[in-house]
Parts: structure tokens; sequence; C-alpha cells
């Protein structure tokens, strides 16, 4: 009976002990599984090889830029991921951007499919010529999700254009990306590097940069005499800042010396030109003056116009401060 009542007692410490020592099952690593569905904020990407930072050499203009992966990400707000189908290929998928292109309509431009099993996923574009760049986000891996599903980083690889190299010559480049389960339109935060990209906009590039016209430069300078030949005022013009809220500051000559900075606001920055008004005092006609911008090279401290209407060209240089001294002694006066 000893022996019974032993057998029992240890069997019962043995069933206790299996049961209270199993292991509790651990929560399965959160980001092994994807729920794409819906919009996602594009909060940033960062461009690993930085052979694409932009060329200063190169003007960033439409014709140069287009192409240019990081500039052509910035524009994009948001990733929508529908579950609407495309026969022979995936589901919708749309890039929602700042200007609303390519939105809406009975046009399909994006495709989206889950692949190994939801734990990675790609986006490819169905005509690789419209829109005019392929947006396609290839090899897609690394994939890590976080904040209980509503936070997504991946590695990928996109298409670009090398700054200063023909259209036609793509090259991919790797890049990594983070998006959010949100649907607030946030400026995407682009880098390369690690280094924020700032678009290379004449206006950016050139904003609170302070600039003199190259001393031994012609002047046109007539005395109060006879009357100004307008169609060379483009010659008074000795001194350029452009400054916030795209408001061109500038100095030009006059009979009695240099003039104090005057005001202009720009409007067509984005074809790269800038623009000053001559007269309009004391009942004289007013005159506008576009300049063309040639070159510009923060490097050398150097900036070239050219004047749309006589097709001549102007050199500035860079300075401290466009109110400092300016003489007229610097230059080659001319009268007539």
């Amino acid at each position: 009976m000893k022996n019974l009542y032993f057998l029992t007692m240890l069997l019962a410490v043995f069933v206790f002990s299996a049961t209270g020592c199993k292991k509790e099952e651990s929560p399965e690593p959160e980001g092994k599984s994807l729920v794409l569905e819906g919009k996602w904020r594009f909060e940033s990407m960062n461009f690993l090889d930085d052979t694409v930072k932009w060329n200063p050499q190169v003007v960033y203009s439409y014709s140069n830029f287009i192409g240019y992966a990081p500039a052509m990400f910035a524009d994009v707000m948001q990733f929508e991921f529908l579950s609407d189908k495309i026969a022979s290929k995936g589901n919708k998928f749309h890039f929602i951007n700042k200007g609303d292109h390519n939105q809406g309509g009975s046009s399909d431009y994006w495709y989206w499919n889950y692949k190994d099993e939801k734990t990675g996923f790609e986006i490819q574009q169905i005509n690789l010529s419209m829109p005019p760049y392929d947006f396609s986000v290839m090899q897609i891996h690394a994939v890590q999700v976080s904040e209980n599903g509503n936070k997504i980083y991946f590695k990928a690889e996109v298409n670009t254009r090398i700054p200063g190299q023909p259209f036609s010559q793509m090259v991919k480049t790797p890049v990594e990306i983070t998006l959010v389960k949100d649907t607030k339109n946030e400026d995407v935060v682009i880098r390369i590097a690690g280094e924020q990209f700032i678009a290379p906009t004449t206006e950016n590039m050139l904003k609170n940069i302070h600039w003199k016209l190259n001393p031994g430069s012609d002047v046109y300078d007539p005395d109060m005499s006879g009357a100004s030949d307008s169609t060379r005022d483009y010659m008074k013009i000795v001194a350029l800042q452009l400054g916030d809220s795209s408001i061109l500051n500038y100095r030009y000559s006059y009979p009695m010396g240099i003039v104090s900075a005057k005001q202009y606001t720009q409007d067509e920055l984005d074809k790269n030109i800038l623009k000053v008004k001559m007269g309009g005092s004391y009942g004289s006609s007013i005159h506008i003056v576009k300049w063309q911008i040639e070159s510009l090279n923060l490097a050398d401290g150097t900036l070239t116009l050219k004047d749309i209407e006589s097709q001549q060209i102007r050199t500035f240089v860079k300075i401290a401060d466009i109110n400092s001294e300016i003489s007229k002694d610097d230059y080659h006066l001319i009268t007539e």
C-alpha cells in the first residue's frame, strides 16, 4: 500500500512539474508578416550611393532633372496599396504626389504584389515610358515592420539619371525607404548618403548669396543731360541678391553714384530667369530687364547671366554683402 501511495505521489509531482515548467509560447517576432492595403505616408528615402549627388556644374532645369530619382521622388507624398486587381499583373497601386499627376481616370500606371509568403512585396510600373520615368521599386529586401505593423522600413533599388548624363542612360541605385501608416500629407525627407537633399533649383542655390558685377566690366552710366538708352539698362546693374519670398534685391549706377538696394518680385525662377525693374521715376517708362542664368559656380563664386533682349553676357562674383561699398571706379564707364 505504501508503494502504491508513493507511486501515486511521484506521478502527481511529475505531472505538476511537466505542466508548471511548460514553456510559454513566445510571441511571433514583430514584422514577419505584411499587411499593406491602404495609404502609407512616404516618410523618408535615403540614397545609399553618393554618385547621385547633384553636379553643381549642371543647371537644375526640367530638361536636366527629369528622371533624376531624388527630384522625382521628392514630390511623392503617399504610397497607396489597393485591393483592386489588374489582370495578369496584380493589385492596383498609386503614387500620390503634390501635383496629383497620373491620378484618377481610367489608366493604370502601377501594380503591386506580396512576395515570399507576405514577408516581401514588389511595386512595378506597367508602361515604362508613361509616366516619362519608371517609378518601379525593385529588389525589395530587408523588410522590417514595427509599431504594431504601422511602420515599414525596407531596402530596394530605383532607377535614376546621373546629373549631367543623357536621360537615356538610366542606372539602378540602392535606397532605403520608410513608410508610416498615416494619411497626413507631409513632405518626404530625401537623403543622399545620409545628407538631406535640397533640390538645387535657382531659388535654393541663389537664395541669400550676394553678387557684384565683375570689376573691370562695362557699366552704362549716362549723365543727366540726355535721355538714357533703355536697351542698355542691363549694363547699369552692379549688384544682386535673391532673398526670401523670391525677392531680388539689386543695385545699379545712376549719375550720382550707386543706388541703395531696390526690390523686385521674381516669377520665372523655374525658368532660370532673373528680372529687375528699371525706370518708373519722374514719369519715365518702366523697363523690365530679364536675364537667363547661363551658369552658376558656387565653388568659384561666379554667376553668369545673359541679357535676354541683347543676348549679352554679364559675369558677377560673390561678395559678403550687397549693401557694402561699391564704387564706379571699379568699372569701365560708358556714358553715350
